[in-house]
């Protein structure tokens, strides 16, 4: 990008407020930064160690399956415009997690699907990764930084270098670096509640029996993204049932046999 066709672009950066500057940024733009974002996960195999869609069709198969089931919410709204149906399996099983890129970009873990004690505890993660893309919270986050870096990214692009690149490498990695605040995670927690209430296909408590579970198996302390920076994971499990109780949803779990395939077609 030419430096004069940048300038627009720099001056809503510098006079915006670091509150609403994430506001100007039209979700389109998600998607965007979170295709630069899937793009770098994908060029560090070292770090991510990708399943291939090509040699595990089953496995990607059923946990789209899974997503799709999710999306049946009506609570999530970007459904049309973000990129739900772009998910990548982690093959790592000492990680039990998920996340969720600007832009809907889903990436699981196979340590989560493995740990997860039946499908709805699994829909109920990503549903809670999901809510962090609906809500915009790495965008948020972003933009808090966004005037401090405006004039580095200006003297890239004043140097001939490609602003698309530089994006790639700057934003993208700071994308991953990007850490969930409190309140964040729990506006997470209730979305993903929601999610699964109004979904009609999963349990509203599964969130809440799966923080359970690794909070007895101990597993928790290593897989600090979801639940380990949050020491009040008790109080996270009390809310959940709360919402769940408060909003009337469903609270009882449905049999899902597809599951086990899903599982067993993990390496």
């Amino acid at each position: 990008m030419r430096l004069r066709s940048f300038l627009p672009i720099l001056g809503l950066l510098i006079t915006c407020s670091f509150s609403s500057c994430y506001k100007t940024i039209p979700k389109s733009k998600d998607v965007e930064l979170g295709a630069l974002t899937s793009n770098q996960i994908h060029s560090n195999p070292k770090q991510y160690p990708l399943l291939s869609k090509k040699d595990h069709p089953i496995a990607y198969a059923q946990l789209q399956r899974v997503v799709n089931n999710i999306l049946e919410s009506p609570d999530i709204k970007e459904k049309g415009t973000f990129a739900y149906d772009s998910i990548t399996i982690v093959h790592d099983d000492e990680i039990i997690n998920a996340f969720c890129t600007p832009g809907g970009y889903i990436f699981v873990y196979t340590g989560l699907i493995k740990m997860a004690k039946n499908e709805d505890q699994l829909a109920a993660v990503i549903g809670h990764e999901i809510a962090h893309a609906e809500l915009r919270h790495s965008v948020k986050k972003l933009t808090r930084g966004v005037g401090r870096q405006a004039i580095i990214i200006a003297g890239a692009a004043a140097a001939g270098a490609s602003f698309g690149v530089f994006i790639a490498v700057e934003v993208g990695n700071k994308i991953l670096g990007l850490g969930m605040g409190r309140d964040q995670e729990s506006h997470a927690d209730k979305k993903s509640v929601i999610y699964m209430g109004t979904g009609n296909y999963y349990s509203s408590l599964a969130l809440a029996d799966f923080f359970e579970e690794l909070a007895k198996s101990g597993k928790d302390i290593r897989i600090p993204p979801i639940i380990s920076t949050h020491p009040d994971t008790e109080n996270r499990i009390y809310r959940i049932r709360k919402w769940a109780k408060k909003f009337g949803y469903r609270t009882e779990y449905g049999e899902n046999p597809e599951f086990t395939v899903l599982q067993n077609s993990i390496p």
